[in-house]
């Protein structure tokens, strides 16, 4: 959800989309703002909160979750490199150690969905990835 709620600042053309360089702007469906300061305290919070949900619900969130992600990030005018270069650009590590480089928002949070999709999430899709 966080991510597309990112995503949406920028089809919304906010140069400064929400979660690209912080965890700040996250919202419960409700409209409760919560306010993490490390992505594993966001993580345990969304661990914490679904431990309660039946498998059904969860199934349902996730597989409406990546089809929206997919859809936002493939269709051709949707969050395309136009949009995702009109963003404001961000100095960022590309990995530990490594030097800085000038990335636009938008292609920052691109490259925080396949990270977070395609490396963090593979061990539990029994995806073998070598970093």
């Amino acid at each position: 959800r966080f991510l597309i709620m990112a995503a949406g600042d920028v089809l919304a053309g906010l140069e400064h989309p929400r979660m690209s360089n912080s965890l700040d702007g996250y919202r419960e469906p409700d409209g409760q703002e919560k306010e993490f300061t490390t992505i594993d305290s966001f993580n345990a919070y969304q661990a914490e909160k679904h431990l309660s949900w039946n498998w059904d619900a969860m199934q349902r969130l996730a597989t409406e979750t990546a089809t929206t992600l997919f859809t936002l990030f493939t269709h051709p005018t949707l969050l395309n490199a136009q949009r995702l270069e009109r963003t404001k650009h961000y100095a960022r590590r590309m990995g530990p150690g490594a030097e800085r480089i000038s990335i636009t928002m938008g292609w920052n949070l691109w490259t925080i969905v396949l990270d977070h999709e395609g490396v963090e999430h593979a061990p539990d899709l029994g995806i073998g990835v070598t970093l």
